[in-house]
Parts: structure tokens; C-alpha cells; sequence
């Protein structure tokens, strides 16, 4: 039986029904979900920012690929109010953690005893005195399009 002669033989009530759900289901809108995350005051309006969303403790403490990574060089104009987006993330529980790179190597530099030697932050301003920050002390909830999470870079 042919889709058109089984659309025959459905009771005539029943087809405005379909037909509208057919027209919502063929307008519906892909759902973009952005987060945004804000640096007031940079350290250094030259060096780039480098930002990585994860989404679990893997990811966190580098043993995973995060979520979304961008490195972002800030303007003159924005180094006082760098916003960088991270578009079409699903919601759900995140860590960001971000550094600025002044030497430019690609990666946060350390000193002799393992602390940063360049500017850096976690969500949730975690900055544990003898250690690094984990995922749980970093981690919050993403549930709002466009919502703004604020790291200090230090």
C-alpha cells in the first residue's frame, strides 16, 4: 500500500490533525545554545587567551579532548571586556578553564614546583592553595541560552 492511498483511507477527521503537525515539525528551528564566557581586566592586552569547556573530570585534567576549545587574541578595544562564545553547546554540566599564553608556547607554563607561571582561572574562581583545581570544584550547570560565566585571569 502506497503512502498516498493510506493517507485515502484515514478517517477525515483525523487529517487536519496531520496536516498540522506536519507544518509545525517542517518550521521547527534548530535550538542554538551559546555560552559565554567574559574576562574582565586582562592581565595583557597582547597575548592570546586560550579557553577549553570540558565536560567531565577526563577532559579537566587533560586526559580527554574537551568540548569546545578556542584561542582568542584580544583587541585593544576588548581587553577590558573579552567575551568569547561557545555556540551550539548542549546543555549540561561544564568546567572552563582558561590561561593566557604570553610566550606563546601553546601551553601553561609551570615554575620548578609546578605551579603557573602565567595568568590562569577556572570556573567557579577554584584556585586551591597546594594544588590544582579538579572538575568538581569547577563544574556548573548550563541551562540558559546565552548565559555568562566570569573568569579572572591571574
Amino acid at each position: 500500500m502506497s503512502r498516498a492511498s493510506a493517507l485515502r483511507n484515514l478517517p477525515a477527521w483525523l487529517m487536519p490533525s496531520i496536516l498540522s503537525l506536519a507544518a509545525i515539525g517542517s518550521q521547527a528551528q534548530p535550538i542554538h545554545r551559546t555560552l559565554e564566557i567574559r574576562f574582565p581586566d586582562l592581565p595583557s592586552c597582547t597575548s592570546p587567551v586560550r579557553v577549553a569547556v570540558h565536560a567531565d573530570a577526563r577532559q579537566f585534567s587533560d586526559q580527554a579532548p574537551s568540548a569546545a576549545e578556542q584561542i582568542v587574541i584580544p583587541q585593544p578595544g576588548n581587553c577590558r571586556d573579552l567575551r568569547v562564545q561557545f555556540p551550539s553547546l548542549p546543555f549540561g554540566t561544564y568546567a572552563v578553564a582558561a590561561f593566557q599564553d604570553r610566550n606563546g608556547n601553546g601551553q601553561l607554563d609551570r615554575n620548578m614546583l609546578g605551579a603557573p607561571t602565567e595568568p590562569w582561572a577556572v570556573s567557579n574562581d577554584a584556585r586551591p592553595a597546594l594544588r590544582s583545581p579538579n572538575f568538581e570544584e569547577a563544574r556548573f550547570a548550563f541551562t540558559q541560552n546565552g548565559q555568562s560565566v566570569t573568569l579572572r585571569l591571574r
